[in-house]
């Protein structure tokens, strides 16, 4: 039930599934999805946690003890991170009220610890919102690629990207160092 709502949200939204279309994706009773998750908000707010649960758990299962190899797990994580971003952006403009300590979760609270690890005091830079940078990098990366690449008539090159993306991760923790 979580997957099927999570790709009809992800390309849809929220406000525009019906939950008669996760249940028929789903292959359940309608009322099922009702007793499980309660409301349709509720719902999102499961598949919204349970994306970024399999997130931390992807990470977890990496070698990401500094910044550039977060940054690399982050890719590696790929089309199951990108569902969860989409998800997540379209359940924000749909107005859907998100837990943001679900989203503190994985990638956000691994990228504050290890700047802040790496933050001197009297660094200019501040390594929570270093961190915050970073994640929304990121993020938006996962949604804009695509849009990004052939507008600027660059190739599809993800490791190109991904370099790229490191040597940003390692600036910010340069920048954060005593």
């Amino acid at each position: 039930m979580l997957n099927a709502a999570a790709g009809l949200f992800a390309t849809q939204g929220p406000e525009a599934t019906s939950t008669r279309q996760i249940a028929a994706a789903a292959g359940v009773n309608r009322g099922l999805l009702h007793r499980h998750f309660g409301s349709k908000d509720q719902l999102v707010a499961a598949v919204v946690a349970d994306g970024a649960q399999r997130f931390a758990r992807e990470l977890e299962g990496s070698a990401a003890d500094d910044l550039s190899s977060l940054v690399d797990a982050s890719f590696a994580a790929g089309d199951s991170a990108r569902e969860t971003v989409q998800v997540l952006v379209r359940a924000i403009l749909d107005g859907v009220d998100i837990d943001t300590e679900v989203i503190r979760t994985g990638l956000v609270e691994r990228a504050a610890t290890q700047m802040q690890q790496g933050a001197g005091g009297d660094s200019d830079t501040d390594p929570l919102l270093a961190a915050a940078l970073l994640v929304a990098s990121l993020l938006g990366w996962q949604l804009f690629a695509p849009v990004l690449l052939d507008a600027l008539d660059l190739p599809a090159d993800r490791e190109r990207a991904e370099r790229e993306m490191s040597h940003m991760a390692r600036e910010l923790a340069r920048r954060s160092a005593p």
